[in-house]
């Protein structure tokens, strides 16, 4: 068939098909739009005729008809039901002549925080309602029924976009760039999850993924997600045209193209930026807004000279007073405004968001010196996630490949540049030289003559040094592993002992506990601090009253009555070679030697099963005992087993684990929450955990390692041991094999919530008081958990050792 053009002179429209009823139709319906309603009717081609739309006079068939308004109806849907990406943007200037719907895309796609949302979430707004019916949704329904179909095709017509069948190329641009879209032309990982962590999770349109892994070059220590299969991250992956249904290796190959083009992109994007904004105005905003400490304090002497900014620490971080205090808290101070602007913060939005936005920057700048750019020396050496094996230092360890160091003292000293990726251990006299100087508070620093005959000087309070040679200054990055702390492992005599300072008027550091101090100082014990510091390296803990407390994040003590800050430091107590030397050598003794049954535990407490012989320190008593199945003990186990067990499974034996190492630290931690809780808060019970048989006789011998956590079950809520309370599920994740074993631990999961992939421990009760109780666990469900997940190695026992397999 031939084209067609309108008849209406003047015009250029043009339409062709194969079906000639089809050309009459569109001719038909394209007129009408040149007289408001009067069709220049074509009942055969060539052959115009006018007559007015509806009229009795309309000769054209019915078939025609029908296909001329399902070709209409079609056309119309398939250009497009579409939100403004400029309205979500920046703004659409164009409001009531703009072809697209202005309304809030995130409300649609129900991932909108509504109540911080400038948008519109009115899906009943007049000129809604109009868009919607002309797309052939029906606008009569509920409003609930009306989002759902809005949604529902809003999703088909980016299908559609996505496959190159629909849409404008400026459509797909303002897509790419417009505001909250969850669409991005390029596939990415997200840079704010890879760094200090992106807080939009679902809604945010790049891959939560470990960027190293992605590279084929991360280790197990690694807490970011390494799971390809991921719901998330397979639905980011489609809506690229990513084929899932191949092997991981090679769907990740794909990623890898994507990131080179992606990092190709930056490279060229950065280069032209480089050209319109100075390389000191960069440095300045990724240096990070920082408040001044001395004004903060006793006050700054340099006033407008100073390049720190001058505002009350506390009330941005929104834990002043501001009745009682007296810095400022004007956020709108022309010399704080013209700090953050140096900084990139916008300063034209409202005071609230300026002071939002101001709080995420000081955030994102501790993040950053938590990983070695700057900031306090606690921060930067919670964030290594290594420790010195205790057992080593004990003379067992049974890991083959132990995920903890080995060293013969209960720390260690590292350092490498920025430019290298291993690091350098230091000689065991050069770091016992570092570390006896580090343990002084006094001492801010350490110079270190290297190999290379370059002097590096260490700073403690940001764990970086600085070292120069004769063309150029090095930075580093120093790293202290040591054994965890004593607070948690009350009865090893390799723990940390860690040392709680305050700084008094003269400069001098003082301890805590030492009762010449103040009184507001004096109301804390170091043990106490230490604690509530293992909890929330980010924390608060308070001191006489919620209005003075030791923030963490900062080091410092503040009492908002008495308008005071005072800088405080954590360091550890020295242990020289000769003492670890003394330590070794009455563990030898203590091994050859009769020792009497140690004290630090009631005997009562003991399982009554326990085959302990006179005289034999519980701490050193280990061994598995195989159950009889006449015994009373195997049937209670079995029975707990076969509640929901894995399809056909059959127990070959069961072994009770006699650990008295582990079970000294079992009920050291169930006193502890037993003089806070009843019996039932604290809610002792068995689960179970299936594991990697690699695994299995470390467990027993040394207990749960919470950094292993992830290999086989993932993360999802949270980098902790997980235990579930079925067979059934465990079985899941233990080894297939002749023979499968699956333990069966005592746990103490006290208050629990659910949990978040992001938790490294359970989170605060009271989210908005950093200095509130935490929660003891976390659990898939609230109401009904299933699975429960440990962060305390002292919350879990390993308790017996089911050995089961399949009868077919």
């Amino acid at each position: 068939m031939p084209a067609v053009r309108c008849p209406v002179p003047g015009c250029d429209y043009i339409t062709d098909d194969v079906d000639s009823a089809i050309v009459v139709a569109l001719i038909n319906a394209h007129s009408a739009s040149h007289t408001g309603g009067e069709a220049v009717k074509v009942e055969h081609v060539g052959r115009p005729t006018t007559t007015a739309a509806g009229s009795g006079e309309d000769v054209k068939s019915p078939i025609a008809t029908a296909r001329a308004e399902s070709v209409d109806e079609k056309m119309l849907k398939q250009s497009g039901l579409k939100i403004c990406f400029k309205y979500n943007g920046r703004g659409c200037e164009r409001v009531g002549s703009c072809s697209y719907i202005h309304i809030c895309k995130s409300y649609v796609k129900g991932v909108c925080g509504s109540g911080k949302c400038s948008r519109s979430h009115d899906i009943c707004d007049p000129a809604v309602i109009s868009a919607l019916d002309k797309h052939g949704i029906n606008t009569k329904k509920p409003k609930r029924e009306i989002l759902a179909e809005f949604k529902a095709a809003i999703k088909d017509n980016e299908s559609m976009s996505s496959r190159g069948e629909g849409g404008n190329s400026e459509d797909r641009l303002e897509d790419i760039s417009g505001g909250n879209a969850n669409r991005t032309k390029y596939l990415k990982l997200c840079h704010k999850y890879n760094g200090s962590g992106c807080e939009r999770d679902d809604s945010c349109p790049y891959i939560h993924m470990c960027r190293t892994y992605v590279e084929s070059k991360c280790g197990k220590e690694c807490s970011k997600n390494h799971n390809i299969f991921d719901p998330r991250v397979k639905e980011i992956l489609e809506k690229h045209g990513v084929d899932i249904n191949r092997k991981p290796k090679e769907i990740l190959a794909d990623i890898k193209v994507a990131l080179k083009d992606d990092r190709s992109k930056s490279n060229r994007d950065e280069s032209r930026n480089s050209k319109a904004e100075s390389v000191d105005v960069k440095m300045l905003k990724q240096s990070g807004p920082k408040i001044c400490f001395k004004y903060n304090g006793r006050g700054c002497e340099r006033v407008d000279s100073c390049s720190y900014i001058h505002i009350c620490m506390s009330y941005v971080k929104g834990v002043c007073v501001s009745g009682k205090c007296s810095r400022s808290h004007d956020i709108c101070d022309p010399a704080v405004i013209s700090a953050l602007d140096k900084h990139g913060i916008n300063t034209k939005k409202p005071r609230r968001e300026i002071l939002a936005d101001f709080q995420a920057a000081i955030k994102d700048n501790e993040s950053m010196s938590s990983r070695g750019g700057g900031g306090h020396s606690e921060a930067t050496r919670t964030s290594s996630r290594k420790i010195i094996c205790l057992f080593n230092l004990r003379g067992r360890c049974r890991w083959k490949y132990c995920p903890n160091v080995h060293s013969e003292l209960p720390y260690q000293w590292r350092w490498k540049s920025l430019s290298e990726k291993d690091w350098i251990i230091l000689s065991e006299h050069e770091y016992i030289l570092v570390e006896h100087t580090y343990s002084d508070p006094s001492n801010r620093g350490y110079t270190l003559a290297s190999e290379t005959g370059v002097n590096i000087t260490f700073d403690f309070q940001t764990m970086t040094g600085t070292g120069t040679d004769r063309q150029t200054d090095t930075s580093y990055i120093i790293r202290r592993i040591s054994t965890p702390s004593a607070v948690e492992y009350t009865r090893d005599r390799w723990a940390t002992v860690w040392q709680w300072y305050w700084k008094n008027e003269d400069g001098k550091w003082i301890k805590y506990g030492n009762m010449t101090g103040p009184s507001n100082i004096r109301q804390i014990s170091n043990n106490d601090i230490e604690q509530a510091y293992i909890n929330n390296p980010e924390g608060q803990i308070a001191c006489g009253g919620k209005n003075n407390f030791i923030d963490f994040s900062w080091m410092t003590q503040i009492d908002v009555a008495d308008k005071t800050v005072v800088e405080v430091c954590r360091r550890p107590t020295f242990v020289s070679e000769r003492e670890a030397k003394e330590k070794r050598r009455q563990l030898d003794l203590k091994l050859e030697q009769k020792v009497p049954v140690s004290s630090t535990v009631d005997l009562s407490a003991l399982p009554p099963n326990w085959k302990v012989s006179p005289g034999e320190d519980i701490s050193d008593h280990r061994q598995l005992t195989t159950l009889q199945d006449s015994d009373t003990e195997y049937k209670e186990i079995e029975s707990l087993f076969y509640e929901c067990p894995p399809a056909a499974a059959l127990i070959k034996s069961i072994k009770r684990i006699e650990n008295g190492d582990l079970w000294e630290n079992y009920v050291s931690r169930r006193t502890k929450m037993l003089k806070k809780k009843s019996k039932e808060e604290v809610g002792e019970r068995r689960v179970f955990h299936g594991t990697k048989n690699q695994y299995i006789d470390p467990i027993w011998h040394q207990g749960f390692d919470f950094r292993l956590s992830g290999e086989t079950t993932g993360t999802l809520y949270g980098k902790g041991c997980y235990i579930a309370t079925s067979s059934k599920y465990s079985d899941y994740y233990a080894d297939v094999g002749e023979d499968i074993v699956m333990f069966v631990a005592k746990i103490l999961p006290g208050a629990y919530v659910r949990g978040k992939k992001e938790y490294k421990r359970p989170p605060h009760k009271d989210e908005g008081n950093l200095s509130s109780e935490l929660y003891d666990s976390c659990v898939d469900d609230e109401s009904n958990p299933q699975k429960f997940v440990i962060f305390d190695n002292n919350q879990i026992y390993p308790e017996y050792l089911i050995t089961y397999n399949y009868l077919y």
